[in-house]
């Protein structure tokens, strides 16, 4: 055999339905493979909407806290950005400003600001404070205002900070009205307490000083009285009455004045106790004695059974003369003075009651005011027109009060409530 009839063998073609299945088969499998990637990819993007949705809904609650917390505080906060845009601001800041909320957000912080200022006293340094601090960022300042309505506020201004940037300011507004009243009422009251201390020592000192030329007066007069061409001389006799009387009106005049002085300022001081009162109203009543028996005005104790008072024994002494000593004088002549003790519960009951003029409701109301005497100065009944003052003063700082009743022409009651026993600390 030679060479030529040799030949290789030819390598048949697939036929085209083999092609076909095969290409087929690859169309499928690329579609299953796309077909898994889409429900991946959507799967994916289900759990990624899922996640943003979870994300918001968390940060709504968390801003729906924010402004829940913000809302439940006392002060009023307002955020503003450095674009002129208000963020944030809470109820109590729409509150202390009577601002609608829906108004707040409608308008730029521009616009706000200006609002603010038009309903304070002063709006020219409230606009000058906020333009500092737009000026200068990342500076905290505070600022106090009063309203138009007379209210006391207070503003820190805190900067915002945002990664390391200062993106806007927030105001922290406090209504401080009680706050500065209380401290306007506490310096009023020290302002007092000062003038009062400084009137006592005035008086102290002035009394000091006016009792030296008064003696002499009064020695003077009496020993003008002495002399025997003053005593033969009934002219001459009344002047020097009339010196001595003024004098003595005088004195009695500056004491009284001390002793008030030394109660308003606190200065006086008092020793309570038990003290028995029908020992007192007797002992009042031998000292006013001589002056009732001078004007006929009889004396009366009523004063029946054990009572006790935790009083200062010499002030009560004090209190009691001033009223009888008021019960004779304003008395008519043949008329009576009863001196009663009563228990009221937890207070025991002096009352002095008198026969005389008897006073009007008008009169009644001046009654405490010093130097009034309700008309009795244009008579010729003596008085300084402080001892009720005093005796009123002094029954309130032993715990006690003073009630007055009275009918013109019958007559005054004058009752003191005492407290029976120490108070409790």
């Amino acid at each position: 055999m030679d060479d030529d009839s040799f030949q290789e063998p030819v390598a048949l073609s697939p036929s085209q339905a083999e092609v076909d299945a095969e290409l087929r088969s690859a169309v499928l499998a690329t579609s299953r493979s796309i077909l898994a990637a889409q429900r991946r990819a959507e799967r994916a993007l289900r759990e990624a909407q899922l996640a943003l949705e979870q994300r918001n809904a968390d940060l709504a609650r968390a801003n729906s806290l924010l402004q829940a917390t913000l809302d439940a505080t006392p002060v009023g906060v307002l955020a503003a950005g450095n674009d002129g845009a208000v963020t944030l601001h809470n109820r109590r800041f729409d509150a202390i400003w009577t601002l609608d909320a829906a108004q707040i957000d409608a308008h730029g912080a521009a616009v706000l600001f200006a609002t603010l200022g038009a309903r304070l006293r002063e709006p020219a340094a409230f606009i000058a404070w906020v333009g500092r601090l737009a000026a200068t960022p990342g500076v905290a300042s505070r600022l106090q205002c009063v309203t138009l309505d007379s209210r006391y506020l207070e503003c820190d201004a805190v900067p915002q900070w945002e990664g390391g940037e200062c993106v806007g300011i927030v105001y922290n507004w406090l209504d401080v009205t009680e706050r500065a009243e209380a401290e306007h009422l506490r310096s009023q009251a020290r302002a007092a307490e000062l003038a009062n201390q400084a009137k006592s020592v005035f008086m102290s000192r002035a009394s000091h000083e006016l009792r030296t030329p008064l003696n002499a007066v009064l020695g003077f007069s009496q020993l003008l009285q002495m002399q025997t061409v003053v005593a033969s001389d009934s002219k001459a006799s009344t002047h020097v009455r009339h010196i001595m009387t003024a004098g003595e009106h005088l004195l009695a005049l500056m004491d009284d004045l001390l002793q008030v002085s030394r109660i308003e300022s606190g200065l006086l001081r008092l020793n309570p106790e038990a003290v028995d009162l029908a020992a007192a109203v007797a002992e009042a009543l031998v000292l006013s004695e001589p002056e009732a028996i001078q004007r006929a005005v009889r004396l009366d104790n009523a004063c029946s059974g054990p009572a006790q008072a935790w009083v200062d024994r010499t002030r009560l002494r004090q209190v009691l003369m001033n009223l009888l000593s008021n019960a004779i004088k304003y008395n008519r002549p043949g008329g009576t003075v009863v001196l009663r003790c009563l228990a009221a519960g937890a207070s025991v009951q002096l009352q002095v009651e008198d026969s005389g003029l008897g006073m009007s409701t008008e009169q009644i109301a001046h009654l405490f005011e010093p130097f009034n005497r309700l008309g009795a100065e244009r008579t010729r009944v003596e008085g300084t027109g402080l001892g009720l003052v005093i005796t009123q003063q002094l029954v309130l700082r032993m715990g006690g009060s003073v009630e007055v009743r009275s009918v013109p022409g019958q007559g005054s009651v004058f009752t003191l409530n005492l407290p029976v026993g120490a108070p409790v600390a």
